[in-house]
Formats: C-alpha cells, structure tokens, sequence
C-alpha cells in the first residue's frame, strides 16, 4: 500500500484519459508514459473540461489576486491580523512566513475566457497568466485605500489569475460517470473547494464506493440536466467589481509585474 506521487512536465502532466470499451482505463502522461488503473479519478479543477465533455456542466472562471512584500520590520505588524472581507471590495489575509508577503483578491463575480468550440458550443478555456488586468489592480488598490492605506501604492511582488470550475449551482460536482464506470469525478469547487480540503477527500471515496447519503447524492451527482441552457453570464449570487461576470476579451491592459516561476510555489 502507500501512494506514489509523480509531478512536473512531462512525467506528471496528463494529455488524455485512455478510453477503452466504453470506459476508462487511465491516462497518459506528456512522456507518452501510459498509466493504466482499475479506477481513475478526475480532479483537474478548471482544466477538467480538457479530458470529458462535461455537457456544459462546468464553467471555468477566473479570480485575479496580487502579493505585496514587507520589509522584515514589518511583518511583526500585521503577522495574525484577521481575514478582512469586504464583499464588494475584497480580501486579505496575514503575511506569509517565507516570504512574507500579503496576499490580496479584489472581488468581483469573476471572469471567462469564452471561445467557440468547432461544433458551435460557447466554453470558457483556462490560460495561466502572471499578470492581472489593470481594471482588478485599481480594484485591489481601493480596497487598500479604505482598509490599509499605507501599502495602497506598494507595488505589487507578485500578480497571477487564479481559476476554478464553476457548477450551474454552486455545488461540487462528486460521482461515479454514469457510462464510464471506472471514472471517478472530483471537480466543481465553485470558489468554495480549499475549505473543504480536510474531508473531501473521503466524500469522492464514498462516490466510488457508492456510499454517499442520498441527500448530499443529489446534490452534487453527474447532473447535465441543470446546466440545460446555462446562462454563462449568470454571477452565482457573487458581487464586487462591475457585478457582472467579465470576459479576458475584453481586457484592453494588463500589469507589468515582474515574473516568478509559479511551478515553485
């Protein structure tokens, strides 16, 4: 028993899902390595939607967040302040202990990056990016004005855009594919997935298992039928920023922070 991690590209990275006999039988990595499995799970976040048609049932959507360094004499001062949240503004939180920085998300409903696939479906595609759009830096800047003006105009350390798999409600999407038996789905965090991080592991194993209560089963089981007709612009009972959900397409500028290796973080 025990659990054998593989990560980094290309040993870790998975291009497809091996489709057999009208299943699943695993994945194969960017090495070309084919990794063959009994059971395989799909817990690939906003890049899920790469590897199965997920029939519109996801919608990934992406929040912007920037760091602000300390100088070492400051981060006495704000180390074990409370989480601020201002619903319309933003959040911040404590530096960190390595570098201590002060990490900052201006609120908002979030944003797309909505394509046209080749048979005439609209989608959101994910892209990693290490800036964010100049719109969100004046957004986190005047929550900082109203809550800590001293780093208002601190430059920023780093900057990313940081996205998640939205369901049609809000609730994870957790449960055996109703025709690929063997494939096991872990995804539609909603924004909402870190705080679960301690117990969601065992709920996707009672989904393989078949032991999930049958209240929480409807809740979040393999469900196309609620994202019939999805409205993409829908905010999810989700404000700040415009109250409206935004698209990368319409960004005309973005910040010039400068780069970090993000695989270190």
């Amino acid at each position: 028993m025990g659990v054998n991690f593989v990560t980094g590209t290309p040993r870790g990275r998975v291009v497809t899902l091996i489709f057999e006999n009208n299943d699943v039988k695993g994945a194969v990595t960017a090495d070309g390595k084919i990794w063959r499995a009994e059971r395989t799970f799909l817990c690939a976040g906003a890049c899920a939607g790469q590897f199965l048609d997920f029939k519109n049932q996801l919608r990934p959507t992406a929040w912007t967040l920037v760091h602000i360094a300390l100088k070492p004499e400051e981060r006495a001062l704000y180390k074990n302040i409370p989480v601020i949240f201002n619903i319309e503004r933003g959040f911040f939180f404590e530096p960190d202990e390595e570098r201590g920085e002060i990490k900052i998300c201006d609120e908002h409903p979030g944003y797309t990056n909505m394509v046209q696939s080749a048979d005439g479906r609209m989608m959101s595609i994910p892209f990693e990016k290490t800036q964010i759009p100049k719109e969100a830096e004046a957004r986190v800047r005047a929550l900082l004005k109203e809550t800590m003006p001293q780093l208002a105009d601190r430059p920023f350390s780093f900057a990313r855009i940081c996205w998640c798999a939205d369901t049609a409600n809000r609730e994870f999407l957790i449960d055996r594919h109703p025709q690929y038996h063997s494939l096991v789905l872990g995804c539609g965090a909603s924004g909402r997935g870190f705080k679960y991080l301690p117990s969601i592991g065992n709920l996707i194993v009672d989904a393989m298992e078949g032991k999930v209560p049958q209240k929480i089963h409807e809740l979040i089981k393999w469900n196309p039928e609620i994202a019939a007709n999805r409205n993409w612009k829908d905010t999810l009972g989700r404000f700040g920023g415009p109250n409206r959900v935004m698209d990368f397409h319409d960004v005309k500028e973005w910040t010039n922070v400068q780069y970090r290796d993000i695989s270190k973080l």
